[in-house]
């Protein structure tokens, strides 16, 4: 009963973390009007283990931007966890969502990862985002002078409700060609 009533009480206390990333506040979705004003390209898709995964790079005429991935569960009450769990988890639950760039091609990152999405918290110290999707957006510079060369990004996620956690995706390493700004 005890136990119970403790479970409840965290769920009904569920609040935003305070996290440490920055407000993804000047991030531009992919469909917005400040996405407009950039060269918006979308880089590779995939759909694997109950997700479509989008990495779309949204870039100036100065070179400056965003490199994105949204996943999105497929289907209704899935979400992903915050990318600031351990890459193991929390006591052996849940995964973090990442987008981490392996290797940055013509890009440099600028700053830190940021999430579109608040994260709240669930029992057991588990943060997650809310149910839907959530895009993960690095601010990142096209580096000059720079030979042609593609960008490796690794990908992690797992899609879970309240019951039940579809197959993690770990790792996964997908090539992307980020086209020069200067070029359009």
């Amino acid at each position: 009963m005890i136990t119970a009533l403790l479970f409840v009480s965290l769920l009904g206390a569920c609040v935003p973390s305070s996290s440490s990333s920055p407000s993804p506040t000047d991030a531009p979705e992919a469909n917005t009007p400040e996405a407009s004003a950039t060269h918006s390209s979308t880089l590779a898709s995939f759909t694997e283990n109950g997700v479509t995964v989008e990495i779309v790079a949204q870039l100036k005429q100065s070179g400056q931007g965003w490199l994105s991935g949204t996943f999105t569960p497929l289907e209704a009450g899935f979400h992903l966890y915050s990318n600031d769990l351990p890459r193991n988890g929390l006591n052996g639950q849940g995964r973090p969502t990442l987008l981490d760039i392996i290797s940055p091609g013509n890009v440099k990152v600028t700053g830190a990862l940021v999430a579109n999405q608040p994260t709240i918290l669930w029992a057991q110290g588990l943060l997650v985002y809310p149910d839907g999707p959530v895009t993960l957006s690095w601010p990142i510079e096209w580096a000059e002078n720079k030979p042609p060369k593609p960008t490796e990004l690794s990908i992690s996620y797992m899609a879970c409700t309240k019951e039940i956690c579809l197959k993690l995706v770990a790792d996964k390493r997908v090539l992307v060609e980020i086209a020069d700004p200067k070029a359009h």
